[in-house]
């Protein structure tokens, strides 16, 4: 009898849509990376907010979701998103951390939906199809 697969299994269940994956953990970044492009996404990293702001400049097309730690050096998630905001980007976000939701200013998350880390490659693909129907 051939294994059952869940139907987020199945290859030919490819999604479609661009992310800036931006994780400065360059392991939980190629482990996303990994999970994202084999259900079709188009992803491109960053490893911090400054060098997001530097893709999305040279970044031609739409970057439909923004997938970003919250506590990176050089630029927070949010204050990335914020950036983008004031400079008239509309775009979704998803907020991760390994810090709990009620340790961070939900102020500051308001704008996004929150991934708290450590997170499986199922809860990732379902942030991501959430954020992208919204």
């Amino acid at each position: 009898m051939p294994a059952v697969r869940p139907p987020d299994a199945d290859p030919a269940a490819a999604h479609k849509g661009t992310i800036l994956l931006v994780e400065d953990d360059a392991g939980l970044r190629r482990a996303a990376l990994r999970t994202l492009t084999s259900r079709g996404y188009k992803v491109t990293e960053a490893r911090d907010g400054i060098e997001a702001l530097a893709i999305f400049a040279e970044h031609e097309g739409v970057i439909d979701l923004v997938v970003t730690d919250v506590v990176m050096p050089r630029m927070t998630g949010p204050k990335l998103i914020a950036e983008l905001r004031a400079r008239g980007v509309t775009v979704k976000a998803i907020y991760c951390s390994g810090y709990t939701f009620d340790m961070l200013d939900p102020r500051a998350l308001d704008d996004g939906s929150f991934l708290s880390k450590p997170f499986s490659p199922d809860d990732l693909l379902n942030a991501v199809r959430t954020a992208l129907a919204r």
